[in-house]
């Protein structure tokens, strides 16, 4: 009984809270809750932001490396 009890304190506490969360979503286009959207603007730019960030952290050790097996 008690255990049932606690569950559904559990499912409706779970509930309200996700309710209140999704209240002030109010829907639209594709990419509008993203978190730094404001910060990007535009969504190419978004991109090519993400190419440089992603390509310098994957390229950069690489570099590095090759810079220390040339240097005499």
């Amino acid at each position: 009984m008690l255990c049932e009890k606690l569950m559904f304190l559990q499912k409706t506490a779970k509930y309200r809270v996700s309710r209140r969360l999704m209240s002030g979503h109010h829907g639209g286009t594709a990419g509008e809750n993203m978190p730094f959207r404001k910060c990007i603007g535009n969504p190419a730019r978004g991109a090519l932001m993400f190419s440089v960030f992603f390509g310098t952290a994957m390229f950069g050790p690489c570099l590095i490396l090759i810079y220390l097996m040339h240097k005499d």
